[in-house]
């Protein structure tokens, strides 16, 4: 649950003050790593889940959870890159 509230607090580092799109994109990416980073260590949906009523951070849930969680430390690694890194372009790409 800590890695939950840490979660939140990263996520509401002032996107809204910030009117420049790259800059949200790099937030959201950066929602999209913690989101995973969950995933990775086993922390439960539900939990996760209820963390937020926004679409968005519903829809990165739900798509977090539906990648595998890996046991490797090199696996989890390259999965929550791969996730971020997915979401910076969605987001840039929907401009």
């Amino acid at each position: 649950m800590k890695y939950l509230l840490t979660l939140l607090l990263i996520a509401s580092v002032s996107v809204s003050a910030e009117s420049d799109r790259q800059n949200i994109c790099e937030a959201y990416s950066k929602l999209a790593k913690g989101l995973m980073t969950l995933r990775q260590i086993g922390e439960g949906m539900a939990s996760v889940y209820s963390g937020s009523d926004t679409a968005h951070y519903k829809k990165l849930v739900i798509d977090a959870y539906e990648q595998p969680m890996y046991s490797s430390k090199a696996y989890k690694d390259k999965a929550i890159a791969k996730f971020q890194n997915k979401a910076f372009l969605q987001c840039i790409k929907s401009q």
